[in-house]
Formats: C-alpha cells, structure tokens, sequence
C-alpha cells in the first residue's frame, strides 16, 4: 500500500503529466494546425476582416501577405522549439514510468501511444 507521501508524489507527478499533454496538445494545434494548410486556416479571419472592415481587394491582398509571412515565422519558431518540447515530454514520461508498477507502466505506455495516434490523427486532418 503507498504511504500518503508517495501518494502525493505520484498525484504530483500525474498533475504534471496532465499539464504537458495539455500544453503539448495546444502547441500542437496552433502550430501544426496550419502548416501546409495556411490559406485554409486563415480564410475565416479574411472572411471576417472582410465583412467588418469592408476591405478593398488591394488590403485584403495585403493582409493575406502579411499573414503567409507571420505564418512562416510561427512554422520557424514551432520548429526550433521542438526539440525542447520533445526533450521535456519525453525526460516527463520517463520520469512517470519510474514511478509505476509494471501493470501501470505498460498502461502508461498505451496512454502515451493513444494520444501520438490523436496527435497524428489531428496532423492528417488539417493536411
């Protein structure tokens, strides 16, 4: 039976798990939403600046620029800090893992694949 410190410890650790999903899963779709789709993504904030602000075709030229440059900016700066993402999701996982029994671990495990396959799902999905 865990003592009540390792239970917190454990709690502790599953609260933080739960916020890197979080965090990862929110990068994840703003950043990855996007590539490769830019002008699909941006459309309905065209659309809407369009209708409000009643812009000419040259401005709606304009802005649609100014967004294609602000989104490679984004897909550079997505990709530079990936690595770290990475690095930290995983070292968060080990991490986790040492702190299971073997049942646990190996349903961890299958957490950890559950949500890559959503994140890849989520990645086909905006391509």
């Amino acid at each position: 039976m865990m003592n009540f410190s390792k239970f917190k410890v454990f709690l502790l650790i599953a609260i933080v798990f739960l916020i890197g999903v979080v965090v990862g899963a929110a990068v994840d779709q703003a950043f990855l939403s996007g590539i490769g789709t830019q002008r699909h993504s941006q459309e309905p904030f065209i659309e809407k600046l369009q209708n409000r602000l009643h812009l000419s075709v040259e401005q709606t030229l304009a802005v649609q620029t100014i967004l294609d440059k602000a989104h490679e900016q984004f897909k550079m700066l997505y990709e530079s800090v990936k690595p770290q993402f990475e690095g930290i999701r995983q070292l968060m996982r080990t991490q986790i893992s040492e702190q299971l029994d073997p049942d646990q671990d190996q349903e961890f495990t299958v957490m950890c694949n559950e949500y890559k396959q959503r994140k890849v799902e989520r990645a086909k999905k905006y391509r």
